[in-house]
């Protein structure tokens, strides 16, 4: 199996696992508000929505593994994942955010959080390039003295 899609497949598992717990600890924030919320089928396939949103989301963090693609080609493709998932799940759970200010709630705090994802990404690449190439320069210095 391809390195990159048994990462993918165990952060994936991970992620859904953690996507569940969540559904399951909103569900019980809201049975706790509301004595006429109980268990039932629906509550659970939220739980499993929930999970599979959390499952695409981290299972989707190997497109920062793949070393030909630019940060931003990764952040953008990162991007597509979480904000298609989020508002997939949005949707099958009935959530009354696509057609009033709920969207822009929602979806201008993850812009801003890409945003600044990719600045960090790419300090932290621009940082690690000046060292490469202080130590190129340091190899070339010593070859050239001997």
């Amino acid at each position: 199996m391809n390195k990159m899609l048994k990462k993918a497949l165990i952060l994936g598992a991970i992620g859904f696992v953690v996507g569940f717990l969540i559904g399951v600890f909103m569900w019980s924030l809201d049975a706790k508000d509301n004595p006429s919320v109980h268990y039932d089928f629906l509550t659970f396939m939220y739980c499993i929505v929930g999970g599979i949103f959390g499952a695409s989301a981290m299972g989707s963090t190997v497109v920062y593994d793949v070393e030909s693609w630019s940060i931003t080609r990764c952040t953008i493709t990162h991007f597509v994942f979480v904000f298609a998932g989020f508002y997939l799940m949005a949707y099958i759970q009935h959530w009354d955010i696509f057609w009033n200010i709920g969207f822009l709630y929602v979806t201008i705090p993850e812009v801003i959080g890409y945003i600044i994802i990719w600045l960090i990404q790419y300090l932290i690449a621009r940082k690690q390039v000046k060292k490469m190439n202080e130590e190129l320069k340091d190899i070339r210095n010593d070859l050239n003295s001997q």
